[in-house]
């Protein structure tokens, strides 16, 4: 894999959204809803199967999409922050089914954000920002720039990115969720 120790910013808030994908592999402790836009955890003994990966690809060009997450916990107030969910991006092979990253420690596989404030690949450098937590009902905004190898997040209506961090340039990426919790729920709303 080659990375780019990218130190500007690659963030254009005029991007549209990415729309026409959906949850394409869901693992075995996941299910989808019938338009396959909301994926939610069905069971909390296992968390090496609670993912989900996007029915796209990319390996060039910038790339956005927003996701709302959710964590029906009872007890859990908008201000709190969600636990153990991770929204990124997944390592995928051109021609080959869909890999799901069994966990968030899968190096070099996938990159993300944690909702509770941490970045998923501790190997890799943080190029700008910082790690924040995310409250339920948060619209997460992803932006893939695969030609300089940069994700950046934004969160609700904020146009200024939270985190960037490096990821494989010109690699195939996808969008990808890991949910530890019973009832995370992530819903691509772009």
């Amino acid at each position: 894999l080659k990375y780019y120790s990218v130190k500007s910013s690659s963030y254009d808030p005029s991007m549209t959204y990415e729309k026409d994908w959906f949850w394409e592999v869901v693992g075995s402790n996941v299910i989808r809803s019938d338009d396959k836009k909301k994926v939610t955890k069905i069971n909390s003994s296992d968390h090496s199967t609670s993912g989900a990966v996007g029915s796209v690809q990319w390996n060039s060009g910038i790339h956005s999409w927003k996701l709302r997450v959710h964590s029906p916990i009872e007890g859990h107030t908008t201000t709190e922050k969600l636990y153990w969910m991770v929204v990124g991006v997944a390592v995928q092979t051109e021609g080959q089914q869909k890999y799901i990253p069994n966990t968030h420690y899968c190096s070099g596989k996938s990159f993300g954000h944690t909702t509770w404030g941490d970045c998923t690949n501790y190997s890799l450098e943080k190029i700008s920002g910082n790690n924040i937590s995310c409250p339920p009902g948060s619209v997460i905004g992803c932006q893939l720039d695969c030609d300089k190898g940069i994700l950046s997040f934004t969160m609700n209506d904020s146009t200024n990115p939270f985190l960037q961090i490096n990821v494989p340039s010109q690699t195939y990426l996808s969008p990808w969720v890991h949910m530890h919790t019973l009832q995370n729920n992530i819903t691509i709303i772009s």
